[in-house]
């Protein structure tokens, strides 16, 4: 046995130290790993950062630029024109609703004058059929044994 401990010996310190190696590795690997995500983390918030400053100056030269585009146009602006057509058309309609208004009443009004004649008429030819029959029932007609129908 004697000559097998000091390979005993050998092989236990071998071990340890290659554990050791092992742990700092994994030790040096995940202080690494921390180092990247913070960097990670670090270029999103940078990302983010000039995204939103990107948005802002275009927002701002969009604005500017509408400005600029509005003054040029000014003169060539059509609001004018279309309220005096808006108010050319309003005002014909009121005209042709008025006119349509009048002829609507003058319609009724020869209706009812029409209506009253037809009445009129209606009534003279009942009250000349009535004569009519009155005068032929008194004027004696006529008829098989000289008996008159009433």
């Amino acid at each position: 046995m004697s000559t097998i401990s000091p390979l005993v010996m050998a092989a236990r310190e071998g071990a340890r130290e290659a554990t050791e190696a092992a742990l700092k590795e994994k030790a040096k690997l995940a202080k690494l790993a921390k180092r990247e995500e913070r960097m990670k983390q670090k270029r999103i918030g940078l990302a983010v950062g000039l995204l939103a400053a990107g948005v802002a100056v275009g927002a701002a030269a969009a604005l500017v630029m509408r400005r600029r585009r509005r003054s040029t146009w000014e003169e060539y602006d059509p609001s004018q024109a279309l309220d005096t057509a808006m108010e050319s058309a309003s005002n014909t309609l009121d005209k042709a609703s008025n006119g349509l208004e009048k002829a609507s009443d003058k319609t009724a009004e020869k209706m009812r004058s029409a209506g009253d004649k037809v009445g009129g008429m209606g009534r003279n030819a009942a009250e000349e059929t009535r004569a009519m029959a009155n005068e032929m029932t008194d004027t004696p007609s006529p008829s098989k044994n000289g008996v008159r129908r009433s």
